[in-house]
């Protein structure tokens, strides 16, 4: 048995770098990422346990334009909305989803995916609803973005009432990622909610360091900043105890 992460969307890396923490314990992390700039700054994180898969994930093998490549918007929906920068149009490769899970998935790992790709979640859930393989997903993070798609939101609905009926547990950006400052942080959050970590000294330690490691790079330490502000509070009202228990 395996525990496996599947980054749908890999962009710059903000879902790797939490899905690596020694915490949450996943044997494999697949990113997956057709725009080749992007696919080439991620193969950089090194790390034994990423592999970063040149292509996008979709109902069939083949290729597909992607509008506005290499930005937040990228999707292979012409319809789509850019944001900030156009980007360019560029044809990539894409795998079908049931056969990748077929071929590197088995019935019984723990399975946690990650869809963030601008409309392309409806043919991928579609896709794993329709032939069984979602059954192999323990969790699911799903973006729907296809909602601001014209040619896309209607779809949505029918997607959710197909996971509901299947009971693949799953949830939305809204539930666990908002307030988190940045997406590194909410991919963390999602995790840590929905019970991926593991218990062990060894595992915590490693998990602090790594995240040190994380900070010293200041890139996701807004996440940070406001964690410990969260904390604030609760640090008050022990040191208030501490002095009213000494008077």
């Amino acid at each position: 048995m395996a525990k496996i992460f599947l980054d749908i969307g890999g962009y710059l890396g903000d879902s790797v770098h939490a899905a690596l923490d020694p915490v949450f314990g996943f044997d494999c992390v697949y990113t997956f990422e057709p725009v080749e700039s992007l696919a080439k700054q991620l193969c950089g994180i090194g790390n034994s346990r990423l592999t970063v898969i040149h292509a996008g994930m979709i109902d069939a093998d083949g290729k597909r334009i992607i509008y506005h490549a290499g930005t937040l918007a990228g999707s292979i929906y012409a319809d789509a909305p850019s944001y900030i920068d156009e980007g360019t149009d560029v044809e990539c490769d894409f795998l079908e989803a049931s056969r990748f899970f077929r071929e590197n998935i088995k019935n019984g790992d723990i399975v946690y995916m990650k869809l963030n790709c601008e409309g392309a979640e409806c043919a991928i859930l579609e896709n794993l609803l329709a032939t069984g393989e979602i059954n192999k997903l323990t969790e699911v993070l799903v973006d729907f973005d296809a909602l601001k798609i014209p040619s896309q939101a209607h779809r949505v609905a029918q997607i959710i009432d197909g996971m509901r009926a299947k009971n693949a547990p799953y949830h939305t950006p809204e539930q666990v990622q908002y307030g988190m400052i940045n997406n590194y942080g909410g991919i963390r959050n999602w995790l840590l909610v929905t019970g991926a970590s593991q218990a062990g000294l060894i595992r915590k330690i490693s998990s602090v360091l790594y995240q040190l490691k994380i900070m010293l790079t200041k890139e996701y330490n807004g996440y940070y900043k406001m964690r410990v502000l969260k904390k604030l509070p609760v640090l008050r009202l022990v040191i208030n105890k501490l002095r009213g228990s000494k008077s």
